[in-house]
């Protein structure tokens, strides 16, 4: 069986369906439908992980048995871990992009609605 690759930019590309999903509905004040939910909370945070683990295979690093499990439960510690272990020091600037891939369609979908209330507060 062929194996998949994943390359940055389809992480890239996950982060910004899921970021465009989330502005979408945040704009229309609407509730997210289950389907577009899950794609935008699980979307980027899967897209990481398995980057990460096809990563590690390319660096001939071996990983835990449940490497899946462990890292989706523990990824904000376990992906500044992993990236640190790799790449040294050198490797902060990819933690944050990593880091923001997952959350930035919360942080966008959170800044929307948090302008989107100002700007109607101040209305009659």
């Amino acid at each position: 069986m062929a194996r998949t690759a994943i390359s940055p930019w389809q992480v890239f590309l996950t982060t910004a369906l899921a970021s465009a999903i989330a502005v979408n509905y945040a704009v229309r004040a609407e509730p997210v439908p289950p389907l577009a939910s899950l794609l935008a909370t699980l979307g980027p945070l899967i897209a990481v992980l398995f980057w990460l683990h096809q990563d590690a295979r390319g660096r001939h690093i071996s990983l835990v048995q449940d490497w899946g499990l462990f890292a989706y439960l523990g990824w904000p510690i376990l992906i500044p871990w992993y990236v640190y272990r790799t790449r040294g020091p050198h490797g902060w600037p990819l933690t944050l992009l990593l880091l923001l891939a997952i959350v930035g369609p919360f942080l966008l979908a959170t800044a929307i609605l948090t302008l989107l209330t100002f700007s109607q507060s101040g209305r009659p």
